[in-house]
């Protein structure tokens, strides 16, 4: 039938879930932000947010159960986002780095460090001499894998988008993301292996833009169009007064 929607489009309860999942995804990628309220001692200002899901630490059952979460939430945008964007090789190939960024941080709950180095003199010199167990070594890979594919997002998607209708937004912030978020990424990876101070701070920074990419897609594009199918979008309804006639009545 010709007034049908093409079945390869995803319905609007789908588009709509796929919205509100990377929202949740966002939310759960800053779930440092309540520190405060769990029984965890290390200081902000100093460690790695990874270090909050550390088996050592109090309270990291709150926050290997919260990364658990997001990267499953990243998975399932990933997977909504690729029927919502422009058909092209590339936006598939950005949606496969954004689930394996979700898959990495699925690794990190799972895989928790064994201790925090940053607070703690004899884990680092438990990490030097690499006695450390595999999940330690586990949580470290991952999240290097996964910071990685977040980049390939950036880049593969900011590319994929330029020009797009609708997508102005997220193209501009993968663009410019994949060159300024990279070199800041770069900065905050030296001061990880120095331990330098004001280490979490800027950790927890890069943390928040991660959050603020994925709020962007899940939020694009920007309008929906009318056309039949696309993007969960229906016909619009022309009201005819009385007495008038279109063009194929004449």
């Amino acid at each position: 039938m010709g007034g049908a929607e093409p079945t390869t489009q995803p319905p609007e309860r789908l588009s709509v879930g796929t919205t509100a999942v990377g929202l949740i995804a966002a939310v759960l990628g800053c779930a440092f932000l309540v520190q405060g309220l769990t029984p965890a001692t290390l200081d902000p200002l100093t460690s790695l947010v990874s270090e909050l899901e550390a088996r050592d630490q109090p309270g990291s059952g709150f926050f290997r159960l919260t990364s658990l979460l997001f990267g499953l939430a990243v998975v399932v945008l990933a997977a909504g986002l690729r029927r919502r964007l422009p058909p092209g090789r590339a936006g598939v190939a950005g949606c496969w780095a954004l689930a394996v960024y979700g898959l990495g941080s699925v690794v990190d709950a799972l895989a928790p460090l064994d201790c925090a180095p940053s607070a703690d003199a004899r884990c680092r010199r438990l990490e030097a001499a690499d006695p450390v167990s595999w999940f330690h070594q586990g949580h470290t890979y991952s999240g290097v894998v996964g910071l990685l594919a977040f980049f390939a997002s950036l880049l593969l998607l900011g590319r994929h988008l330029a020009g797009r209708p609708g997508w102005r937004r997220a193209s501009l912030l993968g663009r410019a993301g994949f060159l300024w978020f990279g070199l800041y990424s770069a900065g905050v990876a030296a001061m990880t292996v120095l331990f330098t101070p004001g280490l979490g701070v800027a950790q927890r920074l890069q943390i928040l833009v991660c959050s603020c990419w994925l709020a962007v897609l899940s939020l694009s594009p920007e309008s929906r169009p009318t056309t039949p199918g696309l993007y969960g979008g229906r016909p619009r309804l022309h009201h005819v007064e009385p007495g008038q006639h279109g063009d194929d009545e004449r």
